[in-house]
């Protein structure tokens, strides 16, 4: 079925364009565009565990294809932006939400504090205050 959809909530707003379908292998097949002021509070409302780096995590906006299935989607994202305290970053590449999250994204970021983000990321930087900003 082809659907056209427009929505609005605090959490997500977003246009989708494409086909679903339904029945006993429902999928989906659509075009995207959208905004999230937290990418954490949405990962949450939507169950999402292991999302990682959360400290780091903020606002997204971002444009591509939606694929897949229940239980297995891809996004691929032509363009998108992520801005928080830690990073800021644009991107483009692939986003597969399955039994864990696979990330295959080329990204210009930027960080005023490397050694935040470092350990937000779960890797131990060398002493306090010697990693700075970084690009």
């Amino acid at each position: 079925s082809e659907v056209e959809a427009r929505f609005e909530t605090d959490l997500l707003s977003a246009t989708l364009d494409g086909a679903v379908a339904l029945g006993d292998a429902p999928s989906y097949d659509l075009r995207f565009q959208g905004r999230t002021p937290s990418l954490v509070a949405l990962a949450e409302r939507f169950n999402v565990a292991g999302l990682p780096a959360r400290t780091a995590l903020g606002r997204v906006e971002a444009k591509g294809a939606l694929t897949g299935r229940p239980g297995e989607i891809v996004l691929r994202m032509e363009e998108a932006r992520h801005e928080s305290a830690l990073l800021k970053a644009d991107f483009t590449g692939a986003l597969r939400l399955a039994d864990f999250i696979y990330l295959d994204l080329d990204a210009q970021a930027q960080t005023p504090r490397l050694d935040l983000l470092a350990a937000a990321v779960g890797f131990e930087p060398p002493g306090e205050g010697v990693l700075g900003q970084a690009r």
